[in-house]
């Protein structure tokens, strides 16, 4: 029972790295798409004429 406790104890520990990992994934790349349409924005209405 101690020894069921144990693995399940390192399993939801284990599931929350692995959540807390895809988040931090998927944060990074909806930074960095937000960077790409600010930057090709800008450029284009740089590149635009006024």
């Amino acid at each position: 029972m101690v020894y069921n406790t144990a693995i399940n104890d390192t399993f939801l520990k284990h599931s929350a790295i692995i959540e807390s990992d895809i988040c931090a994934v998927v944060y990074d790349v909806m930074e960095w798409i937000n960077i790409q349409i600010t930057f090709s924005l800008f450029s284009f209405s740089a590149n635009s004429p006024q």
